[in-house]
């Protein structure tokens, strides 16, 4: 199990590699101003796995402090989900929690996702960290 999640993680790395080179191409061609942080681009990346050709989900809760993975509604759910990428595939984790159709959850486990992939390629030193100003 732990070679299929590597070999995702690297897929996932390459394909964050390749999006952070398109929009820095695209800055270079005047397309757009601004380049989005590094964890946007791997948001977008992830979103891109889990929503293929969807809409965004829309914010249905209200905004807290708490990232939505951690709401007390779905923080159980989204573990799960986790839990699965660990014990079997990112893959299956992605088509059990579209399964479900619940657009908050489904945008708890990105949010999720996202934040432990992050962490992962800015330990790999495949990404810099993200420094909040102060």
């Amino acid at each position: 199990m732990a070679e299929n999640l590597e070999q995702e993680l690297s897929k996932l790395e390459q394909e964050y590699t390749q999006k952070r080179a398109e929009v820095e191409s695209r800055r270079e061609a005047g397309e757009v101003r601004e380049l989005p942080s590094e964890k946007e681009t791997l948001r977008e990346v992830v979103k891109e796995q889990i929503e293929p050709g969807m809409a965004p989900a829309l914010q249905t809760a209200p905004s807290t402090d708490l990232p939505s993975y951690q709401r007390p509604e779905l923080q159980q759910q989204v573990q799960e989900f986790i839990d699965i990428i660990f014990n079997k595939s990112i893959g299956d984790a992605l088509t059990k929690v579209k399964a479900t159709h619940n657009p908050a959850l489904i945008d708890a486990f990105h949010d999720a996702l996202v934040d432990n992939l992050y962490d992962q390629l800015v330990e790999r030193g495949k990404i810099k960290e993200l420094k909040l100003a102060s």
